[in-house]
C-alpha cells in the first residue's frame, strides 16, 4: 500500500481556524450550562426541595393593631366570614384559626435548664406544620409534645444564656430533657410534663398539639372561642403577587420577607431556565455547523477520499484521519472550559459566601454536565464524519 500524507489533505489551516470558532460558541455554551447547573445544585435547599414547597407558601396574618385598639374600640379578631372570604380567594389553598392559650402559662426548665419563663401557646392543624407530625399527638396522662420555633432556640443559645450566664444547649440534647408546664387558671394549677418534639423553621411561635389546647382553655381558660387573632394560609406561590394585593387591601399584617422570598426564588428559577436555554441553542448551533462545515470539506475530498479507498486505505483509517483533528480542538476546547468553570466556580463561591450561601467550587450535577454534553457533542460530529465518509467510498 502507498504511503501518503494525509496532512495537508484533511483539514487546512483556514478550516481548523472555522471549526475553532465554531467550537468557541461550543464552549460558551457548555461554560454556561456548567455553572447554572452548579450554582442551581449549591442552591438547592434554597430554592426548595420537595415538590410541596416549591409549590405552596405558609404565611400568618393578623389584622393590623391602631390607636383603637388601644382603647377598646376595635378589636384584632377574624370571625368566621372574614375567614370564608380569605378561603375564596384563588390564591389561597387553604386556611386555618391559629389557637391561642386562654390562661396564664410557665415552662420550667428543671435541672439542666436552670430557668423560668412565662410564655404562650399556640395550635394549628398538623397539615400546616413543616414536620413530620405522625407522632404530634396528646392523651390525658402523657407529657405534652412542643415544636418550638428554630428562631427561639437561637435566641437563647446566642442570646439569653448569654447574658444570665447559663450553658448554650444544642438542639441535640433539649430534645431529650423532659420540661414542665406549669399552666394557672380559672383558680386552679396545673404542673404537666413536656417534651421538645422538634424545631420549625415556618412557625415563629410555641406549638402545642390541638387536642391539649382545647382541653387545657376549656378547663383553665373560656372555653372554645370563634374568634381568633391570628390565621394560618397555605397559597399557591404562583399567584403571590396577587395574594399580597389582597392582603393588603383588607389591612392584614403578614410575613412581607416570605412572599417577597419567593417572587426572588421564582426569578432565579426563571433566569436559569433561560440562561439553560440559551447555552443549550449555542451548542446545538455550534454542533450543528461544525458538522456542516466538515461535511462540505469532506465533499469537495470527494475524489480524493475514493482514491485513498482504491488504493486500499481502510473507511475505518480515513474516518480516524479526518476527525482526529476535530477530535483534538473539541478536547482542547472542553478542558479550557472545565478550567474557566472551576475558576469562575470558586469567584462566585467566595461572593456567596458573604450571603451565607455555600456554593461548592463544583458539584457531581456540573461534572455530569460537562462530560455528558462533551460526549454527545463530539459524538455526533464524529458519527457525521463517519456516515458522509461512507456514503463517499
Amino acid at each position: 500500500m502507498p504511503i501518503v500524507s494525509l496532512k495537508k489533505h484533511t483539514l487546512t489551516f483556514k478550516l481548523k481556524i472555522t471549526i475553532a470558532l465554531t467550537f468557541l460558541a461550543w464552549s460558551l455554551g457548555l461554560l454556561i450550562a456548567c455553572l447554572v447547573v452548579n450554582l442551581y445544585s449549591g442552591l438547592w435547599n434554597f430554592l426548595q426541595v420537595n415538590q410541596e414547597k416549591s409549590n405552596y407558601d405558609y404565611n400568618i396574618i393578623h389584622k393590623e393593631v391602631g390607636l383603637m385598639n388601644t382603647f377598646g374600640l376595635s378589636n384584632s379578631n377574624f370571625k368566621q366570614n372574614e375567614m370564608d372570604l380569605i378561603q375564596q380567594h384563588p390564591a389561597v389553598v387553604s386556611v386555618a384559626p391559629i389557637v391561642s392559650n386562654q390562661f396564664k402559662v410557665g415552662i420550667d426548665g428543671g435541672n439542666m435548664i436552670h430557668f423560668y419563663t412565662e410564655l404562650f401557646l399556640q395550635s394549628v392543624p398538623n397539615e400546616f406544620i413543616d414536620l413530620d407530625t405522625r407522632d404530634f399527638n396528646w392523651r390525658e396522662g402523657y407529657a405534652v409534645p412542643i415544636i418550638v420555633s428554630n428562631s427561639f432556640i437561637d435566641l437563647y443559645n446566642h442570646g439569653f444564656s448569654v447574658s444570665q450566664g447559663l450553658p448554650q444547649i444544642p438542639k441535640s440534647i433539649i430534645t431529650q430533657k423532659q420540661l414542665q408546664l406549669i399552666i394557672t387558671g380559672n383558680g386552679k394549677r396545673l404542673t404537666i410534663p413536656c417534651k421538645i418534639y422538634g424545631f420549625s423553621d415556618r412557625l415563629s411561635t410555641v406549638i402545642v398539639p390541638e387536642e391539649f389546647l382545647l382541653w387545657a382553655n376549656q378547663l383553665y381558660g373560656k372555653g372554645k372561642e370563634d374568634k381568633y387573632e391570628s390565621l394560618i394560609i397555605q397559597s399557591d406561590i404562583a399567584q403571590g403577587v396577587e395574594l399580597e394585593k389582597f392582603l393588603n387591601q383588607n389591612g392584614y399584617s403578614y410575613n412581607k420577607e416570605m412572599i417577597n422570598l419567593d417572587q426572588t426564588k421564582q426569578i432565579i428559577q426563571s433566569v436559569m431556565i433561560f440562561l439553560l436555554t440559551i447555552s443549550t441553542i449555542l451548542i446545538v448551533l455550534a454542533v450543528g455547523l461544525s458538522y456542516f462545515v466538515s461535511k462540505t470539506f469532506l465533499y469537495e475530498k470527494s475524489s480524493f477520499i475514493q482514491h485513498l479507498f482504491w488504493l486500499g486505505y481502510s473507511p475505518r483509517f480515513l474516518i480516524q484521519s479526518f476527525f482526529k483533528p476535530i477530535l483534538w480542538i473539541a478536547i482542547v476546547n472542553s478542558l479550557a472550559v472545565l478550567i474557566a468553570a472551576f475558576v469562575i466556580n470558586y469567584f462566585i463561591s467566595q461572593i456567596f459566601v458573604q450571603f451565607n450561601f455555600d456554593i461548592p467550587y463544583f458539584t457531581i450535577a456540573f461534572l455530569i454536565t460537562w462530560l455528558l454534553v462533551s460526549y454527545i457533542s463530539i459524538h455526533i460530529i464524529y458519527l457525521k464524519i463517519k456516515n458522509t465518509i461512507l456514503k463517499i467510498v
